[in-house]
């Protein structure tokens, strides 16, 4: 039996079926081809994109080597040899290659930022015309590539001319708008903050860890007086990465700023506010914090409870023991006595008096915060208490990261 008879057959089977079965019949085989168009292009996809990854772990210490001999010649080397270097290891460089070599860079670099410094660094880009092909891919590549030339472009330290970023900083396309004025802090030759001072910087959490993460690694010996901002910026979200950055970076000079800005309505902005104070423990701002304290919310409670131990004047502990006898909340009275423990041989010693005539459920968490495995916020307050002293050693807390920020 031939094709063409097999198929005279089954339109003449169709011919006598209800409309109703040749319409499921029609549906199955529907979703059928379509589930089979599915599975075998995720399946080339995948395929081919575990090809890459193998091809790019097989030639990864290649590259990195061939990076690593450029960047650690003493003498300053030319464009041409670099590229002829690795034309003559590598071939030709395509596309896959310079995506492979881009990565590998940027994983020495990230590992040991003084590369950016080696007499070759500039040459190796020049050479193997890495800003070239990037450009190329701002300018006809499809979204997601473009954010990932702009990513590899700030983590190379890349700087490009303003009219190739500027017109994506005002896109339409909002992860490219964001992606573009991230990378615009790093490769922009005119001001790279530029876009603070707009209305519509809005910046998601994610966005913020971005920027610190930028700012830190680019421009931690030139950074903008970020009170700026503080005092000037309307969007929420953009008032709150600015306290977050003064907080990071330490930028004392802002004191006057984030105490006017406690009055602010928005709790969020107040309650980041706070924790700055804390982060640079802003004496000045003791009695407005434990005035407003009974007006917060519960996330602007706690944030002040823990900003006035961590401040640490020892001026604040009968307010911990006020605010513990009026307090019903078992959140508010943990952090309250977490704050009592951790402030000095008198917060020891009012501690040690409530464990006297505690009882129930009191008595369990007063047990469980003195015990030596209990990790929390104050753990490392805990460790101003020297042993075989009777006072407390001040000494500033860890430098946050960009990521403890948020």
């Amino acid at each position: 039996m031939n094709f063409s008879s097999l198929l005279e057959e089954i339109i003449f089977f169709f011919s006598f079926v209800p409309w109703i079965i040749r319409l499921a019949i029609g549906f199955i085989v529907f979703n059928l081809l379509v589930f089979l168009a599915l599975f075998f292009s995720t399946y080339f996809l995948i395929r081919k994109k575990k090809r890459q990854e193998a091809h790019y772990l097989a030639y990864e210490k290649a590259y990195k080597d061939a990076i690593h001999k450029v960047l650690a010649n003493a003498n300053v080397l030319s464009a041409s040899s670099i590229l002829d270097r690795f034309e003559t290891q590598f071939g030709r460089l395509t596309s896959v290659k310079y995506e492979e070599i881009n990565n590998a860079l940027i994983d020495l670099v990230t590992a040991d930022p003084k590369l950016y410094s080696c007499n070759n660094y500039t040459p190796l880009i020049d050479g193997l015309k890495i800003k070239k092909y990037l450009e190329r891919k701002l300018d006809f590549s499809k979204t997601a590539n473009r954010l990932k030339a702009m990513k590899q472009l700030s983590s190379l330290k890349i700087t490009v001319s303003d009219s190739k970023i500027l017109p994506f900083t005002f896109s339409k396309n909002t992860p490219i708008r964001k992606g573009a004025r991230t990378a615009y802090v790093v490769i922009s030759n005119n001001n790279p903050f530029k876009f603070f001072e707009l209305s519509d910087n809005q910046m998601n959490e994610w966005d913020q860890i971005n920027l610190l993460q930028q700012l830190e690694l680019h421009h931690k010996g030139n950074l903008p007086n970020f009170s700026n901002w503080i005092k000037y910026s309307k969007d929420p979200s953009q008032i709150i990465f600015s306290v977050r950055a003064i907080a990071h970076f330490r930028q004392q000079g802002a004191t006057e700023g984030l105490l006017q800005l406690l009055a602010t309505d928005n709790h969020m902005i107040r309650e980041e506010v706070i924790r700055a104070m804390a982060s640079l423990r802003i004496t000045d701002g003791e009695d407005k914090l434990k005035e407003i304290y009974s007006s917060q919310p519960r996330k602007c409670q706690v944030a002040i409870i823990e900003a006035l131990a961590q401040i640490y004047s020892m001026r604040s502990l009968d307010f911990f023991v006020d605010t513990l006898r009026i307090t019903t909340n078992a959140e508010l009275k943990k952090v309250l006595l977490e704050a009592i423990y951790s402030y000095g041989i008198a917060g020891r010693e009012v501690f040690n008096n409530l464990l006297l005539t505690a009882k129930d459920f009191d008595l369990i968490i007063l047990n469980h915060i003195k015990h030596p495995l209990n990790k929390s916020k104050f753990s490392d307050l805990n460790n101003r208490l020297s042993p075989g002293k009777e006072v407390f050693d001040y000494a500033p807390l860890e430098q946050p990261s960009p990521l403890s920020l948020l």
